[in-house]
């Protein structure tokens, strides 16, 4: 085999290739040597090209490279190992490099098809191993694979390998990849895990470290003021020409208009960024402009500063953002963490402790990143149906855990709720329906609280076709609710004081219908009152009568009747509950009345048409309901004179 390197060999079709090792393994029992065909290069290279082309292609039955004394070693790749092992063979790629330098680049390239899409990760890391002339094809293979390898977080181990194995190569990848923003955030993440970060920005070009820098130091203006001291001192002229460069992209870049979609714009967060920084580079090249070799960067800065001035429409100001920061700067880092959270760099777990604590922080910068965060969620909800499926999923399953953690309340929590149902309410091959559904998986053990928001969603007739799990399970839950509202201690319900006056449970207290209007609420609307109006004191001596005889109940049917709501305003949450008035108010028509008019009046309900006989509902408090029919009855009875 040794001597097969002579004119006029070929291997012509993959038959004459395994004609060939057949009569090798008939001859001979010893494993092919590889060091013949990929230990050295050939005299006739396109013989040996022709060669292996069929070999790395072959099964490994047929011709195996799995003997091979310089093989590619790496942990988390070794349950990975599949056919015949070519491309672990460090000889191999070493040949095909070598013949890439040597003009046949045209004719290795096919040979890589495979692994670039089978096992890029074994392809790179055996390149960067790798060292010749021109470093022709490990360029190449860094190019197509370096970027997708960057932005998967589960590579993180594979970056720590390739930055011991072949640093120059890693600082390559970088920075060719830096223009895809995804790829500009996760280098700072990797070199910042690393602990890389310094030895990156001194092996880097400059335009390139100036950006990496800004970012990295987003949230410490002082490490970045420093910074641009150390590299003006080192790089002088060509270090101002490029921060001058940077200063010209960050202002013509920046846009004022909201973006749509904007939590799925990791380029707007960049922007923002950068033009956050302005201000403390212009500030550090003015203080530094009388050691500027030349008058025109010194004016090409003070263009710079003009221009800056001419967008802020303010004058530039020297003083740097506080601790807190700005609204840009909130802005820019609550899309920071969602991205993080669509690329699965963090969990949906983390992104929710951070939250809570977020929540509640006396820090009023983290607190302004919390509203920011909520408020932006709301807003991207009409962009949901255009997000991947990935991203949709996550999206559900944080906003269900907003709810299951009680991180939204009042108004917000309003709003999180009715969008899960008007997501359920969708169609089931939609993907806001796998939305909904997935939302409300991670609430299930909450949702019983508002026993009127279970009725409507078992109102949902195809949830109960592809989610009868989850339709039972709120059912079961309403039948124990009802169950023990029967029993003799109706207290459980309903707890009133030695002197008649008594506080709501949670299911007592109404979101106001404002609240359920899906629009985009600001962080200060989600902070308001629970309530949308007073609680009141309530009728003394209103849960005696109820458990009397039903007599007086269906008196009570005739003179304070409330309407249910029907099927035709999907969107309305708000049900009436089954309500029965005390025996002193039964026989008076001015109090019937007096009380139709007080609720109109104060909004406690809102105007439906009748439902049929049998479909009320039979709990006595819920969501969107009103408090309690004594509620309305003191209401009434305040009133100094009769409304007509």
């Amino acid at each position: 085999m040794e001597n097969l390197d002579h004119e006029g060999f070929s291997i012509p079709d993959e038959g004459a290739f395994r004609l060939l090792m057949s009569i090798y393994s008939r001859a001979c029992r010893d494993p092919f040597p590889l060091h013949a065909i990929c230990g050295s290069l050939w005299k006739n290279l396109e013989g040996q090209l022709s060669f292996l082309k069929h070999a790395v292609a072959a099964p490994a039955d047929t011709f195996t490279f799995k003997h091979s004394s310089r093989k590619l070693v790496f942990p988390d790749l070794a349950n990975h190992i599949q056919g015949n092992q070519a491309w672990y063979c460090l000889d191999l790629l070493e040949v095909l490099c070598q013949l890439a330098d040597l003009g046949y680049a045209t004719l290795v390239r096919p040979l890589l098809d495979y692994p670039l899409s089978h096992c890029p990760d074994v392809l790179l890391l055996g390149v960067s191993q790798i060292n010749t002339a021109y470093n022709l094809l490990q360029y190449e293979v860094l190019s197509c694979v370096f970027p997708a390898l960057l932005k998967d977080t589960k590579n993180s181990s594979l970056m720590n390998y390739l930055w011991h194995l072949n640093p120059s190569l890693t600082l390559r990848g970088f920075v060719d990849a830096h223009s895809d923003i995804i790829c500009l955030l996760r280098t700072v993440d990797i070199c910042q895990d690393l602990k890389i970060l310094s030895a990156v920005l001194d092996s880097t070009p400059l335009a390139f470290s100036i950006k990496l820098a800004t970012v990295s130091f987003q949230n410490d203006h002082s490490n970045l003021e420093k910074w641009i001291i150390e590299k003006f001192s080192a790089h002088r002229e060509a270090f101002i020409e490029e921060c001058v460069k940077f200063l010209k992209e960050s202002v013509v870049n920046t846009t004022h208009d909201a973006a749509e979609g904007v939590i799925q714009q990791p380029q707007a967060t960049i922007t923002n960024i950068c033009w956050e920084s302005c201000p403390l580079f212009i500030k550090v090249l003015q203080s530094h402009s009388g050691q500027l070799l030349t008058n025109q960067l010194v004016d090409e800065l003070n263009r710079v500063e003009a221009a800056y001035e001419s967008r802020t429409q303010g004058s530039l100001g020297r003083d740097i953002p506080t601790s807190e920061g700005g609204s840009d700067d909130i802005e820019a880092q609550a899309n920071i963490y969602f991205h993080q959270m669509f690329s699965e760099q963090i969990s949906i777990d983390a992104m929710i402790q951070m939250l809570a604590r977020f929540k509640e922080s006396t820090n009023k910068r983290e607190l302004a990143i919390f509203n920011c965060m909520i408020s932006n969620l709301f807003e991207e909800y009409k962009f949901f149906p255009k997000y991947p499926d990935t991203q949709l999923k996550l999206a559900a399953v944080l906003m269900g855990s907003l709810i299951k953690h009680q991180l939204v309340a009042h108004l917000g929590l309003g709003v999180a709720l009715r969008s899960v149902l008007d997501a359920l309410r969708k169609s089931i091959d939609s993907k806001m329906f796998m939305f909904g559904t997935t939302a409300l998986e991670q609430f299930m053990d909450r949702v019983i609280e508002w026993p009127q928001y279970c009725n409507h969603i078992l109102q949902i007739s195809h949830l109960r076709g592809t989610h009868a799990e989850l339709v039972s399970a709120i059912e079961q839950a309403l039948a124990k609710i009802s169950s023990s509202q029967n029993e003799p201690n109706i207290g459980n319900i309903f707890s009133v004081d030695p002197h008649g006056s008594g506080s709501p449970s949670i299911g007592n207290t109404e979101v106001s219908d404002a609240s359920w209007q899906f629009t985009n609420p600001t962080p200060a609307q989600l902070e308001r009152s629970p309530s949308s109006f007073p609680l009141q004191q309530r009728y003394q001596g209103f849960l005696g009568e109820r458990s009397k005889g039903s007599t007086n109940s269906v008196q009570a049917k005739n003179i304070l009747s409330i309407s249910q709501p029907t099927a035709s305003t999907p969107g309305d949450l708000s049900m009436a509950p089954k309500v029965t008035a005390p025996p002193s108010l039964q026989a008076s028509p001015h109090h019937s009345a007096t009380i139709s008019a007080s609720s109109q009046s104060t909004n406690f309900l809102r105007p439906r048409s009748s439902a049929p006989s049998g479909t009320r509902s039979p709990y006595t408090t819920g969501f969107g309901a009103a408090l309690n029919i004594e509620t309305l009855v003191a209401a009434a009875e305040r009133r100094d004179t009769s409304v007509e």
